[in-house]
């Protein structure tokens, strides 16, 4: 039911993972740059604690601000009375170690992944503009849930694309962060998640010790490609489609 495009491992092409129904293997599939996508759920360590959820949303997110997108996935079974598995489920977060493998991080993920949910959607957005990105979660039976990330990063810069040649969300841009050898490049999607919208802003972790600027490149959806300079750090910046740079202020933040 659940589905999201990110670049997990750094290579500047989009990934995809899926939830299914229990007794299956949630889905990672890795781009391998030629059309073509590798099943890679194993590989990258996640095979296995999905098996008796029956998944719904999910989405990258990179939620400790160590510039690798992370995922979260919430659950719930459909059948109030089940053999397999409980009407309520736990909610799973993975923590992204280096691009190769995911490691589970529910247990430091906050108080109220201790408790079985019956979860449906769930969206992904900086809502306090503090440069971490927080979640809303829709459940069965029980109020709307906001998690407010407490773990922001001391650097960061948000782009929200808009297009002007054909799209104006811009949905299937990219934009392109170089940090010393790494690239960060975060994707344009129109929906994540499932009957959810995610913050269409990129949200960019940056080093601590950063420059004030950066250098951003954006590829739109028709293949053009521009670069903006001297974007400020800790700001949300508006980047239109052949017309340049609008500053966002971010009220109440340094």
């Amino acid at each position: 039911m659940g589905l999201d495009s990110g670049g997990y491992d750094g290579d500047g092409l989009a990934d995809l993972f899926v939830t299914n129904y229990e007794l299956e293997e949630n889905a990672l599939y890795h781009n391998n740059g030629d059309g073509l996508f590798s099943h890679s759920t194993f590989a990258a360590g996640l095979a296995g604690k999905s098996r008796p959820h029956v998944g719904w949303a999910t989405g990258f997110a990179d939620f400790d601000s160590d510039s690798w997108p992370d995922l979260f996935i919430v659950n719930g079974h459909v059948v109030y009375h089940n053999r397999q598995s409980p009407f309520r489920q736990p909610a799973i977060v993975y923590r992204n170690t280096g691009g190769r493998r995911f490691e589970d991080a529910t247990e430091k993920a906050g108080p109220w992944f201790s408790f079985p949910h019956n979860a449906r959607g769930a969206a992904v957005g900086d809502l306090d503009n503090d440069g971490a990105p927080d979640l809303v979660v829709s459940l069965l039976d029980e109020p709307v849930v906001l998690l407010r990330n407490r773990q922001p990063p001391r650097n960061w810069v948000s782009l929200h694309l808009r297009g002007t040649a054909h799209d104006i969300d811009a949905v299937g841009a990219s934009a392109e962060v170089k940090l010393g050898e790494r690239t960060l490049t975060r994707f344009v999607r129109g929906g994540g998640g499932y009957a959810s919208y995610f913050d269409p802003r990129l949200l960019l972790a940056l080093p601590a010790d950063d420059a004030a600027t950066i250098e951003a490149r954006v590829r739109w959806p028709d293949g053009q490609e521009e670069v903006f300079s001297n974007l400020h750090t800790r700001q949300v910046h508006q980047i239109v489609e052949g017309a340049g740079v609008l500053a966002v202020p971010v009220v109440g933040k340094d």
